[in-house]
């Protein structure tokens, strides 16, 4: 049985997406990191499963497709399977994340999140120290 991305948790975000994309307020910023936040989100973030572990601790994820743009780095991730073959021309290893979850490993040194990158949806989301 083939397992699948389940898309329907994000028709908010995406809602939000569309909306901050045609108006770019602080207003429909913070929506969207809220829904990041505190909403269902489910995200695809192109990375490396950890594959080994010591003294019972699994090893970090290692983000495949970190960006610098102005000296800000920036974290690529999906909001849908359609999204990702859209931007990727060969096959892309993703995990499925929950958004509250990317946003705590985020603390790491990530400052933007491109979602759903060289498509028509694509929304860059700051993150500030309060959000991460």
């Amino acid at each position: 049985m083939e397992a699948h991305f389940p898309e329907e948790a994000n028709n908010r975000l995406m809602n939000l997406m569309t909306i901050a994309r045609n108006d770019q307020s602080a207003a429909n910023d913070a929506a969207l990191v809220r829904e990041l936040k505190e909403g269902k989100v489910m995200l695809l973030v192109p990375a490396e499963p950890p594959t080994s572990r010591r003294e019972g601790v699994d090893a970090p994820v290692v983000f495949t497709h970190v960006v610098e743009r102005d000296g800000e780095r920036c974290l690529l991730a999906f909001t849908s399977e359609a999204a990702v073959r859209r931007f990727a021309a060969e096959d892309l290893v993703c995990l499925g994340v929950p958004a509250n979850d990317l946003l705590r490993v985020c603390m790491g040194g990530i400052d933007v999140i491109v979602l759903d990158p060289n498509t028509p949806n694509e929304v860059c989301v700051c993150l500030t120290p309060d959000e991460k």
